[in-house]
């Protein structure tokens, strides 16, 4: 079951065993997780290639009711938005430098049926994101640059997460701020403090020596610290 805490933690299965998807994703909703974070990259936004609709659709059991956040870091995401909702995403976030057409990638992902995130690199200001914060579910700030996992968490987006914060609060809206990049025990209280509450966290949940509950509970305990301070 989802914990009740503020913050909530998103394994991303871009750092899972590929050979065990299933049991990776089934790890992480058994220990604690909040919801499944899914990287969905085409090889032209981004170099890597990854996964698709019959992915999302093959784990989507295995995620034992969790919320799958699909992070769309390909070209006019548009495209794959109908068969991303059919196969069982249920918050499809587009990146602002991917869309010719940002407004209407959002309303597709609404009428969808599902909630839509907006992502920005760490270098785009967060300008794009704000026409749409009575639209969106989700502010995507990434804390490196979108592609591979396990790079260096880039600590000055931290004043956009803070800046982002003081907007949302102000206006009202209910967005949740979600950092994706770096994020582990030596990073986490920072974006916490500066306003984000959907934390993803790759190489910090899979492919450590400890078990994922114990990896999950580690954070969340920094995260929930962090939030009390």
């Amino acid at each position: 079951m989802p914990h009740p805490s503020h913050v909530k933690i998103g394994p991303s299965i871009l750092a899972a065993d590929f050979a065990r998807l299933g049991e990776e994703v089934e790890a992480a909703a058994r220990g604690g997780a909040d919801y499944i974070h899914v990287d969905v990259m085409d090889g032209d936004f981004v170099p890597p290639i990854t996964f698709g609709s019959q992915m999302i659709e093959a784990i989507k059991p295995y995620a034992g009711g969790l919320p799958l956040v699909i992070h769309m870091m390909v070209t006019e995401p548009a495209r794959q938005v109908e068969d991303i909702a059919k196969a069982g995403g249920d918050i499809i976030v587009i990146h602002a430098e991917a869309c010719a057409d940002l407004a209407g990638t959002v309303a597709a992902i609404r009428k969808a049926g599902v909630q839509a995130g907006i992502a920005v690199k760490p270098e785009t200001p967060i300008d794009p994101i704000l026409p749409f914060l009575d639209d969106i579910a989700t502010a995507l700030l990434m804390t490196v640059n979108p592609g591979y996992g396990g790079q260096p968490y880039i600590p000055e987006v931290e004043i956009k997460i803070a800046e982002m914060r003081k907007l949302i609060d102000e206006r009202g809206v209910d967005v949740d701020i979600e950092v994706d990049g770096g994020i582990n025990e030596n990073t986490i209280e920072q974006v916490v403090q500066a306003g984000a509450r959907l934390l993803v966290a790759g190489t910090a949940v899979y492919g450590r020596p400890e078990p994922v509950p114990e990896r999950i509970a580690l954070l969340r305990e920094l995260a929930d610290g962090a939030l009390a301070d």
